[in-house]
């Protein structure tokens, strides 16, 4: 088993005074490996990675981070597995991300992708939106709607994978 996780060292930005990193750690017969820093994450602070989302196969994480070069605020990226390494981040372009923040990323069994974001149209906040796959990302976004956003801040977004229609849903309502 792995485990992918993010912790903070503190520095100024969108989330608090911290700049956030991505690490995992591996299971032996319940036993964890120290945790290991990934390669997308700033060596200098100057930008954070956050809240990492693997498949049901442990070979794609889509994050959110706010590093150089995006479509502005948060963007959610991918990264694929390649042998133990995780490959270089690809930007998911501007059919998922907007000027404004997109957060919180979720992939269903069904590689059906689920996010938050302030930038596509919703109801106030942020509101959480899924995604399609298409080939090796994902297209038409698609607002969840009511009762699961609201026009507070609805931003975490899971699912059983046992059964698609029962999700969780974190919000500030």
């Amino acid at each position: 088993k792995r485990q992918v996780q993010y912790q903070s060292n503190k520095k100024k930005g969108y989330l608090g005074e911290y700049v956030y990193k991505i690490f995992a750690s591996e299971s032996d017969n319940g036993n964890w490996s120290s945790v290991v820093p990934l390669s997308m994450n700033s060596s200098d602070f100057s930008f954070s990675c956050a809240y990492p989302a693997v498949n049901e196969q442990g070979n794609v994480m889509v994050f959110a981070s706010d590093m150089p070069g995006g479509q502005g605020g948060w963007d959610l990226y991918v990264s694929r597995k390649q042998g133990d390494l995780w490959g270089k981040p690809e930007n998911l372009g501007s059919a998922i991300n907007t000027p404004a923040n997109e957060l919180s990323p979720f992939i269903a069994p069904s590689g059906k992708l689920y996010f938050a974001s302030e930038g596509h149209k919703g109801f106030g906040g942020l509101d959480i939106f899924s995604a399609m796959p298409a080939g090796n990302s994902w297209n038409k976004v698609e607002n969840m709607g009511k009762p699961i956003n609201s026009i507070r801040n609805d931003f975490g977004f899971a699912i059983n994978p046992a059964d698609e229609t029962m999700m969780l849903i974190s919000t500030n309502r």
